[in-house]
């Protein structure tokens, strides 16, 4: 049982850090602005994202409205992730908005 196991264990061990270099910044080291899309060619920055990641916040109208939904989160050793969460827009906190973030874009 032991002989068959070992290289089970070496397989998916091998596979799993294979699927994780194909990624773009695996492991989040670099962040940049969070510039979020509009239909009028935004350019202010809400908050930072990872290189090559788009997070879904959302800037309003003139900043109104505007709502940050992920931000960097550090954990033991040095580790680092995105934390993202739904949360209320701030000129409507009747109206949730969606956190998560993506290779694509949000829109």
């Amino acid at each position: 049982m032991s002989k068959i196991l070992l290289p089970i264990v070496c397989l998916t061990v091998a596979a799993t850090a294979a699927a994780e270099s194909a990624l773009p910044n695996p492991g989040f080291r670099e962040w940049v602005d969070c510039v979020p899309w509009t239909s009028t060619d935004n350019t202010t920055a809400l908050g930072q994202q990872p290189k090559d990641w788009t997070i879904s916040n959302v800037i309003g109208i003139n900043g109104l409205g505007k709502t940050q939904v992920g931000e960097k989160a550090t954990g033991p050793f040095g580790s680092v992730a995105v934390k993202v969460a739904n949360t209320p827009n701030s000129l409507l906190p009747t109206q949730t908005v969606p956190g998560y973030f993506t290779l694509g874009t949000t829109w």
